[in-house]
């Protein structure tokens, strides 16, 4: 099965955790290579592995050499680890933060290069501590530098905005892109999650409309629960069909959610549903262009 046409997932390798890979009952177990093997086995044409830079170097090696052995493009990834991305360094200012958050850009950025990611992942973790707005102020001061560095590689920065931490900078669409608007780099925009989009404002087609000119990448999760397309109550289908007037589709869309039920059965319905999702995306496309046509 092969998900061609304008819109390419990505699957990912563990989104929560490396041991909770999304085909983790097809494949029988959490190994990278053999759910990279799987992942091309079914037509897909990507991988996501967005805490890729704290795996073992020897395991990053084996990812990156299985990922261009069966043709799979990357997903984008974190700059930091898990434990790092959630600590308030954004917020701080002063040479110690400046000079840890620069190491911290120079090993993700060489990362992303030799993976051939495009996008490095910020979320903007906060502090009671400290006002918003010199949060914000100093976030800003900080995604211009890394942006720089970012820009020069030919890479992005994707800003996250959620609420499914306490202390978060950014919790809704209109908080993110204000904080864009104030930080003014072309190489910092924003990662439209359709899980956490709808969690924060409700509407996922009514915060598309409005951020649509600054996203870099789209990631999928179906609601309630971050559950597979198809499992919740968004319609995913015609928000995609909307999101292909963009260019946001040059890249890959992730495909960072769980299950609604623990079971090989369910992740096999789930492949086949992206399938479907894919062809009634491409028709509703073809037959906007035929209407369009003069």
């Amino acid at each position: 099965m092969t998900y061609g046409g304008p819109i390419r997932f990505a699957p990912h390798l563990g989104y929560l955790s490396p041991e909770q890979p999304l085909f983790l009952r097809s494949v029988g177990t959490p190994d990278p290579i053999v759910q990279i093997r799987f992942i091309a086995e079914q037509g897909f044409a990507g991988v996501f592995d967005p805490w890729l830079i704290s795996r073992p170097a020897t395991q990053i090696e084996s990812i990156i050499a299985a990922m261009r052995e069966h043709g799979l493009e990357s997903g984008g990834i974190a700059y930091a680890s898990f434990q790092t991305m959630f600590t308030p360094l954004f917020a701080r200012t002063g040479r110690t933060a400046c000079d840890e958050l620069k190491q911290l850009f120079d090993s993700a950025i060489d990362l992303a290069c030799k993976v051939g990611a495009k996008v490095l992942a910020v979320v903007l973790q906060g502090t009671p501590e400290l006002s918003s707005s010199k949060q914000l102020a100093a976030a800003s001061e900080h995604l211009r530098r890394a942006g720089d560095r970012a820009a020069a590689a030919g890479l992005t920065i994707g800003i996250e905005p959620m609420i499914a931490l306490p202390d978060l900078m950014l919790t809704s669409t209109d908080s993110a892109l204000e904080f864009l608007a104030a930080t003014n780099h072309a190489a910092v925009r924003l990662i439209f999650d359709t899980g956490h989009v709808q969690a924060m404002d409700g509407d996922i087609h009514a915060a598309w409309e409005k951020s649509r000119d600054h996203i870099c990448v789209v990631q999928l999760a179906d609601m309630p629960g971050r559950v597979q397309p198809g499992g919740g109550t968004l319609d995913l289908t015609c928000f995609l069909a909307e999101a292909l007037k963009s260019d946001t589709f040059t890249h890959l869309v992730e495909l960072e959610h769980g299950w609604t039920a623990d079971s090989r059965a369910i992740e096999q319905a789930a492949i086949f549903e992206l399938n479907n999702i894919a062809n009634a995306v491409g028709a509703i496309r073809q037959g906007r262009d035929r209407h369009d046509a003069p």
